[in-house]
């Protein structure tokens, strides 16, 4: 089922410039949770179209039926991110991004300042000095925005 979920979401969100970032069934209490993206970040807006198009779309329908309930949201501000573009957008702000280090897993805290498809580089301070770490996409396991309340 969550196949032909995916299958049926992916479809109508990439018409949409959506990205599908998760798809979560719990059939405890039927529903259903898609979180959706987009590189710029997704609007309120585009949720709602999102939700209101997946609603009217017949396969859709056929799949989830009357037995399932669903919702569309967004990743949320303290998702892990895992890739480039949501690195991308961040640019400037600060994060704590855990990768492989030399024979260990690492961690590294700081601020973006520099993001493409292959890479990112991260200013951190470590004792009043500050270093700018290089560190490809295939060595990150994942990101988190350093959130400040």
């Amino acid at each position: 089922m969550k196949d032909r979920i995916k299958e049926v979401t992916n479809q109508i969100a990439e018409k949409m410039g959506i990205i599908v970032e998760e798809i979560i069934i719990n059939n405890n209490v039927n529903m259903i949770k898609i979180i959706a993206d987009k590189k710029e970040g997704i609007k309120l807006d585009d949720l709602a179209i999102f939700s209101h198009t997946l609603s009217d779309d017949e396969k859709f329908d056929n799949i989830i039926g009357n037995k399932y309930r669903f919702e569309v949201t967004s990743p949320g501000l303290d998702s892990k991110m895992t890739k480039p573009y949501q690195f991308i957008r961040n640019i400037g702000r600060s994060v704590n991004i855990f990768f492989d280090g030399r024979n260990k897993n690492s961690s590294i805290k700081g601020k973006i300042i520099e993001a493409d498809n292959e890479k990112i580089l991260i200013e951190s301070k470590n004792k009043k000095k500050k270093d700018t770490v290089e560190i490809n996409y295939n060595r990150i396991k994942y990101g988190k925005l350093k959130l400040k309340w």
